[in-house]
């Protein structure tokens, strides 16, 4: 996980590694990018959902950025909070983050105010998840161990 701050804004990124899951079912760019899709919709439910809530606008401003889609942050209401937009992804890349400016803040804290992690804990949930289905697809089924 990496934390850029630029005068764009604030990214933090983190790096899901596929690898062994890609080799294990054989995807094509096509699928491997759905699938990049939907585990940065995963990341994205889990962050929203573990996101604190005093408005309600830093859960409601976290959306996922895929290389091949127009950046749209959500709208968020009850906030007049700067907003910022993640950059465009490189292919087989999503980004996954929120739109206020503060959520960095809240992520890391600051030296007045404790961290209240959301985004580290999405991604290492669902990179748990990844781990759980590829270990699955490479177990063989019931009854067919190795000759």
């Amino acid at each position: 996980m990496a934390l850029k701050i630029s005068q764009k804004g604030v990214v933090l990124t983190g790096r899901l590694d596929t690898k062994v899951l890609d080799r294990l079912v054989g995807k094509t760019d096509s699928e491997r990018d759905k699938s990049l899709r939907e585990i940065g919709f995963a990341v994205q439910g889990r962050a929203a959902a573990a996101a604190p809530v005093d408005t309600g606008s830093l859960a409601s401003s976290i959306y996922t950025r895929t290389p091949d889609r127009a950046a749209n942050p959500p709208p968020v209401q009850n906030s007049e909070a700067p907003r910022v937009q993640l950059p465009k992804p490189p292919k087989g890349w999503v980004y996954v983050g929120p739109s206020v400016e503060y959520g960095a803040y809240v992520e890391f804290g600051t030296k007045y105010m404790m961290a209240q992690p959301f985004l580290r804990p999405a991604l290492n949930g669902v990179s748990d998840d990844l781990r759980k289905a590829a270990q699955k697809v490479a177990k063989p089924p019931a009854g067919m161990g190795a000759r």
